[in-house]
């Protein structure tokens, strides 16, 4: 009994050390992928871009929201479409820009054929 415990327990370990955030259930065999939204402050106003790196060549589809609340009201962007990536690079999939002024919520999700990653940044 003790072996076959042991024997599942080694067999699920590929599985149980991929974030399944970054997988989807499929796990086995897809490459990882990580997001994030850089957010750069300047004089005119707060630009994010949602970005994503891949270990090998990667093709998909992105979806970026940034929702903004201020004291003038409310405001939501929603960019998305295919993307391509290359092997290690950081690739830059929209921009999106708004005033400096009130709070700003942004998601990027990602998707690939047997995955999904998503991410998420606030402001300030």
């Amino acid at each position: 009994m003790a072996r076959s415990v042991q024997l599942i327990a080694g067999a699920l370990l590929p599985f149980m050390l991929t974030p399944m955030s970054a997988s989807g259930a499929e796990g086995a065999g897809t490459a990882p992928v990580s997001c994030d939204i850089r957010v750069t402050e300047g004089s005119d106003g707060i630009r994010l871009e949602p970005v994503v790196v891949a270990a090998s060549p990667l093709q998909g589809d992105y979806e970026f929201e940034v929702f903004k609340s201020s004291g003038a009201g409310t405001a939501a962007i929603s960019q998305g479409g295919a993307f391509s990536a290359a092997a290690g690079e950081v690739t830059v999939l929209g921009t999106s820009a708004v005033d400096a002024t009130g709070s700003i919520v942004a998601r990027l999700t990602v998707r690939w054929l047997g995955g999904v990653v998503s991410c998420e940044k606030k402001y300030p």
